[in-house]
């Protein structure tokens, strides 16, 4: 689930801990990212393309290609890839006034094994409304 947080497994949503802001090119890997390769992410820049060694086992696209739920939306954003339509497009989380536990992404990865040992998770995002950083 993105967007939500749950206290417990099978806990219930609240409100106030929903997220609130916009999300980019979120990608999962199965094994912990080195410094290096956060580094070469992050200094790709937003619409750097940047990529690990290793593709990740959730891409972005994968979960642009999931049902959103409340009003959570894609929007278009300042990236263009004309050979990957996921790029540009932007998650957008509802503002405070609007939030709710009914918005959210969710999604049933089949990793083929039970557990990882590590993984790591990258995005960009913007925290609120008015935040023009990264």
């Amino acid at each position: 689930v993105i967007g939500q947080e749950q206290d417990s497994v099978g806990g219930r949503f609240d409100a106030n801990q929903a997220y609130v802001g916009r999300l980019y090119n979120i990608n999962v890997w199965d094994y912990a990212l080195n410094s290096t390769e956060v580094a070469f992410l992050y200094e790709s820049g937003f619409c750097g393309f940047g990529t690990a060694e290793v593709d990740p086992i959730i891409s972005y696209a994968d979960l642009l290609a999931q049902d959103l739920n409340g009003a959570l939306s894609v929007i278009d954003g300042p990236c263009i890839d004309l050979e990957d339509a996921s790029e540009g497009k932007i998650l957008r989380f509802p503002p405070q006034s609007q939030a709710s536990t009914a918005n959210f992404l969710q999604f049933t990865p089949d990793f083929g094994t039970e557990e990882f040992g590590a993984f790591s998770v990258c995005t960009w995002f913007f925290e609120t409304y008015s935040d023009t950083g990264r």
